[in-house]
């Protein structure tokens, strides 16, 4: 079986990674060796896969000897989709390239550096489509009218959902900040609905920043004032739209 050694590391150029991996056969046969790279990037501000194959080469190892394999892999292919820019971006940063014979079998590991500047993110005072969350939970995209185009709701109104919005840069403010939302409830008759804004805890928790009451038949803006000392520099700027009820969100302003 060939065993893998790493003698480099590091970018070769502004646009690529190149690794020469060194392979050693300590067998009597000759054998063929997939050599298969993978990214990860614990650190991202956004989603990004565990293990993202980014580069693969087939190399025959003689009896008792070596080989060597050269593979490329282009900057573009650590690239993520910003729901904000709508658009696939490479963002700036650590990433790890890690190398083996499968996704279950990789010993070797180079950290390097992605310089270049993040994407805009998400800017204060400015409205954002609902629909276009970073990840959710127990959520549905339903017509916020039947020609208005499209919002977000509870998949069952019986159990809350939510949404994830990351981005924000905003730091403590004197006054608290506040988040407005494009709203509408359920039928006139129907129960009253509840929003809450949940930002990053300790130890992978969700806190609860701010609440609001929605009563039945409502349509509008809804702002809901955050706990003084609220911030959002952590874990990618991010916070947590719950809905519960018979609610429905077309637009999201953090200011």
């Amino acid at each position: 079986m060939a065993q893998r050694e790493l003698p480099g590391e590091g970018p070769q150029g502004a646009d690529q990674v190149e690794l020469v991996v060194e392979l050693r056969n300590a067998g009597a046969r000759p054998a063929w060796e997939l050599v298969q790279v993978y990214a990860s990037a614990p650190d991202h501000r956004f989603d990004f896969p565990r293990r993202l194959l980014v580069g693969h080469q087939r190399v025959k190892v003689p009896a008792g000897g070596t080989a060597t394999a050269r593979i490329r892999v282009p900057l573009e292919r650590l690239a993520t989709y910003s729901v904000v820019e709508e658009r696939m971006l490479v963002e700036p940063g650590t990433y790890q390239l890690l190398v083996g014979a499968s996704a279950e079998d990789l010993p070797l590991a180079v950290p390097f550096s992605v310089a270049g500047s993040a994407g805009s993110g998400r800017r204060a005072g400015r409205w954002f489509r609902a629909e276009n969350f970073d990840s959710c939970h127990h959520l549905a995209l339903v017509p916020e009218t039947p020609l208005a185009g499209t919002a977000i709701a509870p998949a069952d109104t019986t159990r809350p959902g939510w949404a994830l919005y990351r981005g924000w840069e905003l730091a403590p403010a004197d006054g608290g900040h506040e988040v407005m939302l494009d709203l509408v409830s359920g039928e006139p008759a129907g129960p009253a609905g509840l929003v809450r804004i949940q930002v990053p805890g300790p130890a992978d928790t969700w806190n609860t920043a701010g609440s609001a009451r929605v009563a039945a038949g409502f349509s509008g803006e809804l702002v809901i004032q955050l706990r003084p000392g609220t911030t959002f520099r952590v874990r990618g700027g991010a916070f947590r739209l719950v809905l519960e009820g018979a609610v429905k969100v077309t637009r999201v302003q953090l200011a």
